[in-house]
């Protein structure tokens, strides 16, 4: 009886110790088609560009779908187009699949084909990425074509205040703290405006991929003592960032260093 309990035991380790080995091969072999040579990954922010062959602008005449891909929670989200959607997603051997996707329940006022686009989601997939485009293809056919972005609609509708310049507390540089620097994005007239700690500023954009030139900024001319705090934001805020966002702040980068962090503000 003792040889037989050792026998079966042994046999059991062994299982274990396949299993736990083809667990870690799976999860290497996800990890490596997630990304491509020189560290290109399919982790980021994608905006639409065509469903179907189909350019996303013809048949989406409100918000242009994205598609958020968060490798660490396993989590895609994004805007179909009207309503906002998430889920869990499996990548593997380079076949993406999200068919448990949830999405508000919204009422559209503009043409779009949202479930298709979410439809198409929830098939197994195969992915072709570069640094800045992704395409999913079914069945031998192209399906969607993605261009790296951001989702504008993130953005938009909110009010953001100043957190911080260059790495430095906004609150240490104007003495007005009670007005600090806000941001607010116009996607239809493709403008910045906002305060600059004391004088309001209007700003033209423009978005290409994740890059996005803003200005000259024009403001009001009213004397100010926090002028030194005001001059260093509509600088640090004109000319060309990348710019990121992460559901809570908004970041305008250059040359890799953050040079300026927004917040959503609390009134």
């Amino acid at each position: 009886m003792k040889k037989l309990t050792s026998k079966m035991l042994l046999l059991l380790a062994v299982l274990l110790l396949g299993i736990t080995a083809q667990s870690c091969k799976s999860g290497k072999d996800s990890a490596k088609s997630s990304t491509a040579s020189g560290g290109t990954t399919i982790e980021g922010t994608w905006i639409l560009k065509s469903l179907d062959g189909v350019p996303a602008a013809d048949i989406f005449k409100g918000k242009i779908p994205s598609l958020t891909i968060n490798l660490t929670d396993r989590l895609v989200y994004g805007n179909g187009g009207c309503n906002r959607y998430s889920g869990p997603f499996t990548f593997q051997n380079n076949i993406l699949s999200a068919p448990n996707l949830r999405s508000t329940l919204m009422a559209c006022i503009f043409d779009n084909k949202e479930g298709e686009y979410l439809a198409m989601l929830a098939k197994d997939n195969k992915v072709t990425f570069t640094a800045t485009t992704l395409t999913l293809e079914n069945g031998g056919k192209v399906t969607a074509e993605f261009v790296k972005g951001v989702d504008l609609s993130e953005i938009a509708g909110t009010k953001w205040t100043l957190e911080a310049i260059d790495g430095k507390d906004a609150k240490s540089l104007f003495q007005m703290q009670d007005k600090l620097p806000t941001l607010e994005l116009d996607t239809e007239k493709s403008t910045i405006h906002g305060n600059a700690g004391c004088n309001h500023y209007n700003a033209s954009y423009k978005l290409e991929g994740s890059s996005i030139t803003v200005g000259p900024a024009m403001s009001t001319k009213m004397a100010c003592p926090n002028l030194e705090g005001e001059s260093a934001f509509t600088q640090a805020l004109t000319g060309v960032s990348e710019l990121k966002t992460t559901g809570t702040a908004v970041l305008f980068v250059r040359d890799g260093k953050e040079v300026l962090k927004f917040v959503r503000a609390t009134n």
